[in-house]
């Protein structure tokens, strides 16, 4: 699989890997139709094997995302379907690659997600996917002051007032608890992780792991 998913790299066309019908209209960068998806993969295959090729292919992949942060018309805040997953994607591939200038970058697009005024607060396209990127990115840093510069100061920076630390963990957690409508007959099942209660609720057990808080 590795070896066709390198084979199958194309960096000088509009999307690094050819995505399936659906997913031809999404952005480029994200991890359910995108670039980000399938740098995970490699960035995990690379640390757990020594194949020829995935070292440099995760480089590859990580260029080819940080020079299209910004080619979107807007920033949106979704784990799988937008950039939360790209931030924590290429986060991932520069600890690997240990490039400290693209992990300011990878926090920098983080603090820069639209969480504010955002509605939706599932984990695909809404604030529990930015909640869990935010805890990772976090946590991947070390829970004190060694952090890398930027983790703190420009979440605070982002658009909206975003923390790319726990603090912005927390007031998520107080908006989806607050926030969420229940469901009236006739609507859409709520259980589902991707658009859901499930997802929601594993960004808030992943919130009280990682800082204790007990969860809603």
């Amino acid at each position: 699989m590795a070896l066709r998913i390198l084979r199958e790299m194309a960096p000088s066309r509009s999307r690094l890997w050819a995505p399936s019908d659906p997913g031809a209209s999404t952005d480029a960068c994200n991890v359910q139709h995108g670039a980000a998806g399938v740098l995970a993969v490699l960035v995990r295959a690379a640390q757990l094997h020594e194949q020829v090729g995935l070292a440099d292919s995760v480089r590859t992949a990580a260029d080819w995302i940080d020079e299209r942060l910004d080619a979107v018309p807007r920033l949106l805040p979704g784990l799988y379907y937008d950039r939360s997953g790209t931030a924590w994607a290429l986060w991932d591939a520069a600890a690997f690659l240990d490039d400290p200038a693209l992990q300011v970058r990878a926090v920098d697009l983080a603090g820069r997600l639209p969480i504010a005024d955002w509605g939706n607060p599932d984990i695909a396209h809404g604030l529990a996917g930015a909640g869990l990127a935010y805890l990772h990115l976090w946590h991947s840093a070390g829970l004190d002051s060694a952090r890398p510069d930027g983790l703190r100061q420009r979440g605070r920076r982002g658009r909206g007032g975003t923390d790319a630390e726990p603090g912005c963990a927390h007031r998520l957690r107080r908006r989806l608890v607050a926030g969420r409508p229940g469901q009236d007959a006739g609507e859409p099942s709520l259980q589902h992780w991707c658009s859901g209660a499930s997802g929601i609720g594993t960004f808030l057990i992943r919130l009280w792991h990682v800082t204790g808080t007990a969860a809603c």
